[in-house]
């Protein structure tokens, strides 16, 4: 039996943030499907939008309302906007580098439904594959690709592990925890 304190399904940022946060001491996998690069994250192409300090959070939680059409559930964007400012510096204290002004300042460029210089880039337009790339060096945990994962184990509203194709082999894989990034 397969058993791991954390499984985490997705090796894009959601998913390699998550494992970033976790303490090296506990038992964790990534998951992929195919190879890690080959994930949404990797080839996004825009920048990342952060609110700015505190007071920016109402404006953006409704430019980010007004770049979804007001399909985005409201709570998730609260929160995404909420904690952005965390997340943002988080990153940059472990040393994602985004792009600079000549004198070192981060560059907001403004886009999309927000109304004011927001996103943060790097590497110009390759802002997915730069973060992708910081997040897959920070990675501490085992990363396992060619990992199809086909079914939740759910018992209880729990779930407690998968069911998935490793490699074209069938295979459970438990966990305390699972996190689908």
């Amino acid at each position: 039996m397969i058993k791991y304190d954390v499984l985490i399904i997705g090796a894009g940022i959601a998913g390699l943030y998550s494992a970033m946060n976790l303490p090296e001491n506990k038992k964790v996998l990534v998951v992929c499907k195919d190879i890690p690069w080959e994930c949404n994250t990797f080839y996004a192409q825009g920048g990342m939008v952060t609110a700015l300090d505190e007071n920016d959070i109402p404006l953006h939680i409704e430019d980010t309302m007004i770049a979804g059409a007001y399909h985005n559930k409201k709570e998730a964007v609260e929160i995404l906007s909420q904690t952005s400012l965390d997340t943002t510096s988080d990153i940059i204290s472990r040393g994602m580098e985004f792009d600079t002004d000549e004198n070192g300042n981060i560059l907001y460029t403004k886009e999309a439904a927000h109304s004011t210089g927001r996103i943060v880039h790097a590497g110009g337009d390759a802002t997915g594959r730069y973060m992708h790339y910081f997040m897959m060096v920070q990675n501490k945990h085992k990363l396992q690709r060619n990992t199809l994962v086909y079914d939740l184990l759910i018992e209880d509203g729990r779930c407690y592990g998968v069911k998935a194709l490793v490699n074209y082999q069938h295979q459970t894989i438990y966990a305390d925890d699972v996190i689908i990034a």
